[in-house]
């Protein structure tokens, strides 16, 4: 898109904007620097909640075998990581073809044969520090980044997680890529006593 790349420009070349994959050499050291990214990103959210040691722990040790470098990125400002996206291979069209949901004896098999097959790309999540979010072009610069290394490795097609609908610059981003809204969630509340 050629709006995304002209405002992907101008955050590397005028904003000092640069974006590097993970490190899975230093796994657990990024995992540190996503969760810091993440909680300050997130802290004005409705229904925010930090995560804790423990959660990102688990959740990095659940996601390690299946992350995809490519598909992990920071973005930098004076050396400083400021943002990250994390995108995941849909295992969604590997799991469905599992009948009876069980990896022993045989789902195994599908699993390691259709994980090659898969041609989309879910990001799980996308974060930029409160200081950096509207400005520079962080954000597009990342969706565009995840969707030049998904091309290249071979995706044809990929969904976003939740995004809240009061958050207008992802939303605007998203658009200007040329995303549509697939899918809406809402929450409802009552009182039970």
């Amino acid at each position: 898109n050629p709006r995304i790349e002209k405002i992907s420009r101008i955050a590397r070349e005028k904003e000092g904007v640069s974006v590097r994959p993970i490190n899975m050499k230093k796994f657990w050291q990024e995992v540190e620097i996503i969760k810091t990214i993440y909680n300050d990103a997130w802290s004005r959210n409705w229904g925010f909640v930090p995560l804790t040691d423990a959660e990102i722990d688990h959740l990095a040790h659940d996601l390690k075998p299946v992350v995809d470098p490519e598909l992990v990125l920071f973005a930098m400002v004076e050396g400083k990581e400021v943002a990250f996206a994390l995108a995941l291979p849909d295992y969604n069209q590997v799991l469905i073809r599992i009948k009876n949901g069980r990896l022993l004896p045989f789902g195994i098999f599908k699993l390691l044969y259709y994980s090659r097959k898969i041609d989309a790309a879910r990001v799980f999540t996308l974060g930029v520090m409160q200081k950096y979010q509207k400005s520079r072009g962080i954000g597009p610069l990342l969706y565009q980044e995840l969707f030049t290394r998904g091309t290249k490795i071979g995706y044809s097609w990929g969904e976003f997680s939740w995004i809240l609908e009061t958050n207008k610059l992802m939303n605007a981003a998203i658009q200007i890529l040329g995303g549509k809204v697939h899918k809406r969630y809402r929450i409802y509340e009552k009182v039970l006593l």
